[in-house]
């Protein structure tokens, strides 16, 4: 029995709306690689791996009642799915605790399954009226994994979950990218007309994402030096940092894409960026870093714990965390030395093809969930 290949459902309603789509598929597919049988139920299809991935969720913005009773069907739907598939482990990403939460990680303990538990951003969990749904969402959980040791310290600080209990594996590198395309594509499909540089902040727009840092800093590079601000927002409104732009006098150096951007169009501004900047005031992971990693665009990120976990100087600049300035002297030098851009390309594709394989997380995956009694 013990030998018997582990039946595992990878089962995620946010999926494509959030990027999970590449986690999802290049963990399956490596699992997959290893003997394990491995399907994912999320809100996307994959003509290549129609054998992996199924359609089972609505792909929705939406947090209304009805959508949430719709969220529900669904869910039951599709683990009456996974069930039938014969599926034993259920693999869910953990990005936020409430009573729907719990709701959900119930019901799929209800119909049988064990859980790991992927937690992806503690910054999400950590309020205070928040921990009880979190700590409830860990106890239905047989493990629960992280993507770094500061997300475990922060963790085990703030709701005194044992360490004994979380698994820390890498989040995988998007390295599995196409070819870049080329500028004059990119530049003419967003409208674009500068023919200078191009910072890009791109991801989830929030006020822990440090945006303003980053307009601060662009005042004081050359008028050559554009910005690219793409990603939906969260928890605020984009009038505060539009308002900022205009009194600072950036509105000709400035683009923003404030919405849901597509796959094929976050592939074109990573082609196009020659920075990705990372003005963080908190955070306990990025995938953003790793995504620009992977396509080598040179990186300047704020000295965070889990920004230093990755960032060793050589693959990439760190800034003091909120100082606008440090983060201009960074960017200015990096726009000036272009052999220093070459070899920080060079350093982070090494880096997060040595250090972030997918092949080599499937392997730490499979190790755990070996130990899951089912």
């Amino acid at each position: 029995m013990n030998d018997a290949p582990l039946q595992i459902a990878i089962i995620d309603p946010v999926g494509q709306k959030a990027g999970m789509d590449f986690y999802n598929l290049s963990l399956a597919r490596q699992l997959k690689n290893l003997g394990c049988r491995v399907k994912v139920y999320s809100n996307y299809t994959s003509e290549e791996n129609s054998d992996i991935v199924i359609n089972r969720f609505e792909f929705s913005f939406s947090k209304s009642i009805k959508h949430r009773i719709l969220l529900l069907i669904q869910y039951i739907s599709t683990l009456q799915k996974a069930k039938k598939d014969g599926s034993k482990i259920a693999i869910l990403h953990f990005f936020h605790s409430s009573l729907i939460d719990y709701l959900l990680f119930s019901l799929c303990r209800f119909y049988g399954f064990k859980i790991c538990l992927i937690l992806h951003d503690v910054d999400s969990f950590i309020a205070s009226q928040k921990k009880s749904w979190l700590l409830k969402c860990l106890n239905k959980a047989s493990c629960v994994i992280v993507h770094n040791e500061t997300t475990c310290d922060e963790l085990v600080s703030r709701t005194g979950y044992p360490k004994i209990k979380i698994n820390v594996i890498p989040h995988g590198n998007f390295s599995d990218h196409p070819p870049k395309v080329s500028r004059t594509f990119v530049m003419d499909y967003f409208k674009l007309k500068h023919r200078g540089f191009y910072l890009l902040f791109f991801g989830m727009i929030k006020n822990s994402k440090g945006l303003e840092l980053a307009l601060e800093a662009l005042q004081k590079t050359d008028s050559n030096v554009h910005l690219i601000i793409a990603g939906r927002m969260r928890g605020q409104s984009f009038d505060l940092y539009q308002e900022k732009i205009r009194a600072i006098g950036l509105e000709s150096r400035v683009h923003s894409f404030i919405r849901y951007i597509s796959n094929l169009e976050r592939h074109y501004l990573f082609s196009l960026a020659d920075i990705a900047v990372l003005p963080y005031k908190r955070i306990y992971q990025s995938g953003v870093l790793l995504f620009a990693m992977s396509y080598g665009v040179p990186v300047i990120a704020s000295d965070l714990p889990a920004n230093r976990e990755i960032i060793d100087g050589q693959n990439g600049k760190l800034f003091i965390s909120g100082d606008s300035g440090d983060l201009t002297l960074q960017i200015n030098m990096l726009i000036k030395d272009e052999n220093a851009r070459i070899l920080l390309s060079k350093k982070s594709i090494d880096y997060v093809n040595k250090n972030h394989d997918w092949a080599e997380i499937a392997r730490m995956y499979m190790d755990i969930l070996k130990t899951i009694k089912c």
